[in-house]
């Protein structure tokens, strides 16, 4: 458990040769845990979902590599972000017409 501040690296010295599968659940302020998510040896990309309390999503992809040793590398991202730090209300319409979470 930790906590990750934005552009910040965060290392967890863990084979995945020892320990093939990791379980992670992710926390954005604003927003509840995600859920459990279960990593598997394999390299893949995911996406991860945190809701806020209005049960709007927001998705964080997740790309999960392990290299020929075993080593591990977790990179999170969220491709738009946008704090409003004006102290008014921002309104955002996503192009799908839904309302966007976080607010």
């Amino acid at each position: 458990a930790g906590m990750v501040d934005k552009g910040e690296r965060r290392f967890v010295h863990v084979s995945a040769a020892h320990v093939p599968t990791l379980a992670l659940s992710v926390r954005v302020a604003h927003f509840q845990w995600s859920e459990l998510h279960l990593l598997v040896s394999a390299s893949r990309t995911n996406t991860l979902y945190v809701h806020d309390e209005h049960r709007r999503a927001l998705a964080i992809t997740l790309h999960n590599t392990v290299n020929a040793k075993g080593i591990r590398k977790l990179s999170l991202h969220c491709p738009y972000w946008i704090v409003n730090n004006t102290g008014l209300p921002l309104y955002i319409k996503p192009s799908g017409g839904g309302g966007g979470g976080g607010d």
